[in-house]
């Protein structure tokens, strides 16, 4: 057996916990002869602590990273996932097999936020960036929406011979929640600044033409009548009559774009007086008849409110008349629960909701988006039915303002 003996070498430990490689190897004489062995210690105490320390240091750090309170991933150079933090696990359903790379880890996001960490990933191993810093949409195994701000530094230790970064995410779903809302509410106060120019300058508008021009076309009409009796030659009688005519004409169409622009019922009786007295002008001039109810009971409501309707239903007309080919109309307004809701009815052609909207945006046409904003305004909503060939419904509907807490004496 001694003949067969090979060169052995094992790592060995002494009674006083010092380490050593143990190297036997034979012996062997001139004549090539295996006379024996020799046994030699080398002490490698000092690499075994080391080694012992690192071991202890990374299994430190791992445990770190698995306990950490934030959601923490570990990514080595080449797009393998080294380790995720518990809270990882908790917020996404990821378990460690779930994510072996970046990629599959990435396959959950939306957006461009992952071809922004793709590329600062790669800038980052290359030392061309010390840190980087991506939101990203996130979706949970459970289809949650989150979004994340994820940032890691640059690498600066070694695992299996391979450089990793360390990523923290932060979830900040709630804070873009309130920022949007934030933005959300600043839209609406600039709609409802805007609107409420609007209205003021329709008022003003609507006041200097039935004060002003109103006035002037009224002693115009009284001058005319005055020399409607006087003797004049028969082709001179028919050129005032003429322009009699016109200048009636004149005052009614004055009259009209007044009602248009701001109905004065609008502002003195409220927003059930004002749409009766707009659809009777709306049938005489369309054509189509009207069938009015106003379940109101005259009750008057914010001056925004009753505005936003009226130019809701208004709109909603203005479409019938030019597009529907309806034969009737039927306009409604109501309270619906805790919403005032009107509500124009039509018999006409009908059309493919989506298409039509979808077509209105593209063109940049502001009819039903602008009354869908002034409803928004005030937090209202526009809901639109209709068919080809079965007509169409549409629905403004407003929250009714809370009603104040009765004040003690």
């Amino acid at each position: 057996m001694i003949d067969q003996l090979q060169p052995v070498e094992r790592e060995v430990a002494s009674r006083d916990k010092r380490w050593y490689i143990a190297r036997l190897r034979p012996y062997r004489t001139a004549e090539d002869l295996i006379d024996g062995v020799v046994v030699t210690f080398t002490d490698i105490t000092a690499r075994r602590r080391a080694e012992d320390l690192l071991r202890a240091s990374e299994q430190q750090f791992r445990k770190a990273v698995e306990d950490a309170p934030i959601p923490i991933i570990m990514c080595a150079e080449d797009g393998r996932v080294l380790q995720i933090s518990q809270t990882w696990t908790e917020l996404t359903g990821d378990r460690p097999e779930d994510v072996p790379t970046v990629e599959a880890w990435l396959s959950r996001t939306s957006g461009d936020g992952a071809n922004v960490l793709r590329r600062q990933m790669q800038e980052i191993f290359k030392g061309e960036r010390v840190r980087l810093e991506v939101e990203l949409l996130m979706h949970t195994r459970d289809g949650r929406e989150r979004h994340w701000s994820f940032s890691a530094s640059a690498p600066g230790t070694v695992h299996e011979g391979k450089r990793y970064i360390v990523g923290m995410a932060l979830d900040i779903t709630e804070r873009r929640r309130v920022e949007e809302e934030r933005r959300e509410a600043a839209r609406v106060q600039l709609l409802q600044r805007l609107a409420a120019a609007q209205e003021a300058e329709r008022r003003r508008i609507a006041r200097e033409l039935h004060d002003e021009m109103g006035q002037s076309l009224t002693g115009l009409i009284l001058g005319l009548r005055e020399l409607d009796g006087a003797s004049l030659e028969a082709k001179r009688a028919e050129r005032l009559r003429q322009l009699q005519s016109l200048a009636n004409d004149l005052s009614r169409q004055i009259h009209e774009l007044a009602l248009e622009l701001r109905p004065t019922a609008l502002d003195d009786a409220g927003l059930g007086e004002a749409l009766r007295n707009y659809l009777d002008a709306w049938s005489e001039r369309s054509g189509i008849a009207v069938a009015y109810h106003d379940g109101t009971s005259q009750r008057r409501l914010p001056s925004d409110i009753e505005t936003a309707l009226y130019r809701a239903v208004q709109e909603s007309l203005n479409n019938v008349w030019k597009h529907s080919h309806a034969g009737k109309v039927s306009v409604v307004l109501e309270f619906r629960g805790s919403e005032i809701t009107a509500i124009v009815e039509d018999n006409g052609t009908g059309f493919e909701v989506d298409d039509v909207l979808a077509q209105l945006t593209a063109s940049g046409r502001l009819g039903l988006l602008g009354m869908q904003e002034r409803l928004a305004a005030v937090g209202g909503k526009l809901d639109i039915e209709s068919t080809p060939g079965g007509g169409s419904t549409v629905f403004a509907r407003v929250p009714l303002p809370r009603p104040r807490a009765a004040e003690t004496p």
